[in-house]
């Protein structure tokens, strides 16, 4: 009989390849883990600073991943082979001043998606019907199923402040917006 240790489980070791405008192989991250963990900080943000080093990484791979692919940027790309929207060209911000590098901007959208990413998926579901969701479950039982549960007007004080928002105020004029398509329009009756 041989006495075999059991392996414990390995953290997975994220390699943060931080975009700085000159194109950066495999470039995976638009901010670094420093400069992230001080802006968490900055904003008090004590559970993100909590996360180990390894959660902090996968939070903002994730981020820059997802907004990256959130949004339809103005511009083109500055080199063929780089691995991220930016840098890009062709392109000024709501001052008129050209966008060179990565836009600071960015990176703190970055900041805050990853510090709303690492515990849920990015951004919470809002059923303009049911009101905000407070938790979501998938069972697998034969068949999938899934289950729902919304606060209601009594459990909830949460504004109701899109974490997209968010996002759309620090990234304006970088993107091209969409047009809305959710528009609630009502035909006017002229007769008299």
């Amino acid at each position: 009989m041989s006495d075999v240790l059991e392996d414990e489980p390995v953290e997975p070791v994220i390699n943060l390849i931080v975009e700085d405008g000159t194109c950066v192989a495999n470039a995976n991250s638009y901010i670094s883990l420093e400069d992230a963990k001080e802006y968490q900080f900055s904003c008090n943000r004590t559970d993100w600073l909590e996360l180990t080093e390894e959660e902090q990484k996968a939070s903002l791979v994730k981020a820059t991943t997802y907004v990256d692919n959130l949004f339809t940027w103005k511009g083109r790309r500055k080199f063929r082979e780089q691995e991220l929207s930016f840098p890009r060209v062709m392109i000024k911000d709501l001052d008129g001043f050209d966008v060179v590098g990565i836009p600071k901007r960015l990176q703190k959208a970055i900041c805050e998606a990853a510090y709303y990413g690492y515990s849920e998926d990015l951004f919470s579901v809002y059923d303009s019907e049911k009101g905000v969701l407070k938790r979501a479950k998938d069972v697998v039982s034969g068949a999938v199923e899934q289950e729902r549960e919304y606060f209601n007007a009594e459990e909830t004080t949460v504004d109701i402040i899109s974490k997209y928002a968010a996002l759309d105020s620090l990234l304006k004029g970088l993107y091209i917006p969409k047009p809305n398509k959710g528009m609630i329009t009502a035909k006017a009756n002229w007769s008299y």
